[in-house]
Parts: C-alpha cells; structure tokens; sequence
C-alpha cells in the first residue's frame, strides 16, 4: 500500500461553550516523501464533514448543548468609566478602584429600577467575580429578569448558564429556547451558535441551509467565529462550492478581529493557496499574532513554515521544536506532525515507536490523518506489533470521517482480505469516496475493476 503525505491546517478542541469549532481548513496533499508514509495534515479533524452522506441528517434527541460565554463587561452609556469593563483587576492603579466602585453602584441602582441593560452587566460582574464575590445564583437571576425583558445579550448569557449549570440547573430546552430567542433580535453570537448547531446537527435538527443562513446572518454582522466557520467551509467546500479566495476574504476579516484560528488559517493559504495571493512574510505575521495569544496550533503552523521554508531559510530542526511544543500543548495536528517527522527520521532522530505514540495522542482527539497514519503503522508493523484488525478499525474511523488516504486503504484490504473478509462491492464503495475527492490510487483501482481486471494486486 502506497500512502501518501499532506500540508496542515486547524482547529480548536470543542470546549463546554457553545460556539464549537469548525474543523479549519486543511490544504492540498502534496507529493510523498522517501520512505513513503500516509497522510499527514497538522490540524485536528474535530467535526464530521458536512454532507449528509458523510455526518447522517438528523440530530440525535437530547444532544447536550454547550454555549460561548460572551465577553464581559459593556457598560451602558452614561455610566463611569462607560468606554471600558468593569474589572477588579489588582494591577490596575488604585485610584481607578473607587471609579469600579461607583460604577457598579450605579449599575445596582439602575438595575433595581428595572433597567435590563444594568441587570445583564450587573449579572456579568456577579457571575465572573468582578470586584465582588463571585456569586452565579445572583448572576442568573439578574438575567433572567433582563431576559424576560427582551435584552439579547441577557438571553445569550443566560443559554450559557443554563446550558452548563452554572448558577442554575442545567436545561438543554431551556438554554435553546434562549439562545433562539437572543437570535430572533440579531444578536450576532446566537447566531453563530445556531449555525454551527446546526451545522453539526448537534442538539437540534441538522440543516446545512438553516445554518448557512444563520452563518452568514452573524458574518454580516461581524461575529468573527461565523466569519471564521464561513472560511473553513469555503476552503474545504463543505456545504458551499469551494473557493480559496472567498474563504480568504473571511478568514482576513475574522483575523483582522483577533481570531487566532483565523490567524493560522490565512498564514496558511497565504503560503499553500493560489499563486497570485502567495505571501510568507504576511503569513509570519498572522501566525505571530496567534503565538502572542497562546494559540497552540499557531506552534504547528510556524513549524510547518519552518519545514517547508516559507518567508525563512528552511530548517527541519526547528520546525521539530515547533511542532513539539504544540504537541505538547495539546494540539492535535502539532502531534500529527510531530509524529510525522519522527516516522521519516527528519530534523530528528528516526523513532517509530514514539511516532505511533503521538500519533495515537493525534487519533484519540479525532485527527483523521493521524487516525490514518498510525493505521498504516499497524498495518505494515513498524513502531508497533502488526495488527492489521487495529488498522482496519483506524481505517475505517478516518474513512468515516471523509480521509481519502483512508477510504483507498480501507478499500484495498477489503478487496483483498487482508485482515478483513473479502468484500469487492463495499471496497468499490470506499474507492469511490476518495476518487470523488480527488485521491489518484482510489482512481485507478475503481479503473481497474471497471476494466474487470480485479487481481487484488496493491501497488
């Protein structure tokens, strides 16, 4: 079996909050390397792919949901020190305590008198301890009387309480209620959220229409997570006609706002996309950026620089330093990388064993290259004890997921019986994947056993 290698791209872990991450754009595989090893991309693949064939079409019934806690704290006009939060911070010079002070006095005075704006950025000083005890019982009160009110904001902290219990108990139904209530009045985070619902049909029905309508809706609004998941699906072609120049145009505009997956995702295409917007030295500074916000996979992407000499001298050396730290800070594709290098013996000492070891940190977080890799590794037994049913399993998870590299291994033990039962229909039906995905040896495997040439020969 002859693998192939890849170029990275990236992606956050889904945390407790509600804004989960796209999986980030991952860009073309390029040319194997010697020794030949398998896919390597050096980006976690965390959401199944978007059509219906590959994720299913309805959401599963009582899905948890998880809500992004909005950023605190607005001060509504007319207020002390109204241009900025409200935050005890003890760095901060002491006289501007007694301004905090009167501002959260007049916060409570106003919201006393029932001002819903005054009640949601008291409830935000309530629940992150801003200058007073923490105390989220309060803070969930207090929106839920601005939330009867009709503040949007309220209606979006509030789904986040509800959804992870803070300060009340947990109730799915009634953390979507509110959020669709905070998105019915355009508040651009609630759209977001409910695009990527319903994107990953996690909680509520999946509709790649509804959640387009709803991405684009906060997009236009500024909401950089819906620009950024707007970027990913344009670069990847999920859902929408892939098209690298629109999906830079996000990405710049959601980068532009802080967004380090943004960051990473424009240093990329600025060095992997059309020719005509190639630019390293730009794509140095997006990814610096993302470093200075301790953005694990910006490690990954500044490594891959380093690798392929983007806007620098290339150095395999270093790229490995820079891998590794993201691999130790937990960023999948850093792992997958990592793992990569240590396979081949580049920029380091050649070591299988602990290459599969980063592989499998890379495949239980779902990074499908990674998945794919270490099947190989089992498979051909390097680095680990041959097993080809563990690389048939591992197969099997990438292909799932939409790994091309994947479907063709998959379909070649199938066609074959190699720890598999023989089974030429479901291989046709694995080749046929990664063809339609461009993988080349899925092509001509489907030729052949169109020709009804099937000797089961594998290259």
């Amino acid at each position: 079996m002859t693998p192939s290698t890849g170029t990275p791209s990236s992606i956050d872990p889904l945390a407790q909050l509600l804004k989960s991450r796209f999986q980030a754009w991952q860009p073309p595989q390029r040319a194997p390397v010697q020794p030949a090893v398998n896919v390597r991309d050096t980006w976690p693949e965390k959401l199944a792919p978007l059509t219906n064939e590959e994720a299913g079409t309805v959401a599963t019934p009582g899905v948890a949901i998880t809500v992004s806690e909005p950023e605190l704290v607005r001060l509504p006009a007319g207020t002390p020190a109204a241009s900025g939060p409200v935050a005890a911070n003890p760095a901060q010079p002491a006289q501007l305590m007694p301004q905090q002070d009167q501002a959260r006095a007049l916060l409570q005075e106003m919201a006393n008198a029932g001002n819903p704006l005054a009640e949601y950025q008291l409830a935000c000083i309530h629940a992150d301890g801003l200058g007073v005890e923490k105390d989220e019982a309060r803070a969930v009160h207090l929106l839920r009387s601005a939330a009867q009110k009709g503040e949007a904001s309220a209606q979006y902290l509030l789904s986040f309480m509800l959804a992870a219990g803070r300060g009340t108990l947990r109730s799915q139904e009634q953390a979507l209620e509110w959020l669709r209530k905070a998105a019915v009045q355009d508040h651009p985070g609630a759209l977001s959220t409910l695009g990527q619902m319903h994107a990953e049909g996690r909680g509520v029905e999946r509709d790649i229409y509804q959640a387009l309508l709803y991405l684009h809706k906060a997009a236009g609004l500024g909401d950089a997570e819906a620009q950024c998941m707007l970027g990913c699906m344009s670069m990847r072609g999920h859902a929408v006609p892939k098209d690298e120049l629109l999906a830079m145009h996000w990405h710049r505009l959601a980068a532009a706002q802080g967004n380090a997956r943004s960051q990473c995702a424009l240093a990329l295409a600025l060095v992997t996309g059309p020719q005509a917007t190639r630019n390293p030295q730009e794509a140095h500074r997006w990814v610096r950026k993302a470093l200075a916000q301790n953005f694990p996979s910006a490690c990954t992407v500044l490594g891959y620089l380093y690798e392929n000499g983007e806007g620098v001298q290339m150095n395999k050396q270093t790229a490995f330093v820079w891998y590794q730290r993201g691999a130790l800070l937990g960023d999948a594709g850093g792992q997958c990388s990592l793992a990569f290098l240590l396979q081949t013996g580049s920029g380091t000492l050649k070591d299988e064993k602990q290459a599969a070891e980063w592989y499998r940190k890379a495949a239980d977080q779902g990074h499908t290259s990674a998945q794919c890799n270490l099947g190989y590794l089992y498979e051909t037994g390097r680095g680990v004890g041959q097993d080809l049913q563990q690389a048939a399993a591992l197969y099997r998870q990438a292909a799932e997921r939409g790994e091309p590299c994947a479907q063709t291994n998959l379909g070649q033990m199938l066609e074959t019986g190699l720890g598999l039962e023989r089974d030429e229909a479901l291989a046709r039906y694995w080749y046929s994947r990664a063809a339609a995905r461009g993988e080349a040896k899925a092509q001509s495997h489907l030729k052949r056993l169109d020709a009804g040439s099937a000797d089961g020969s594998r290259d």
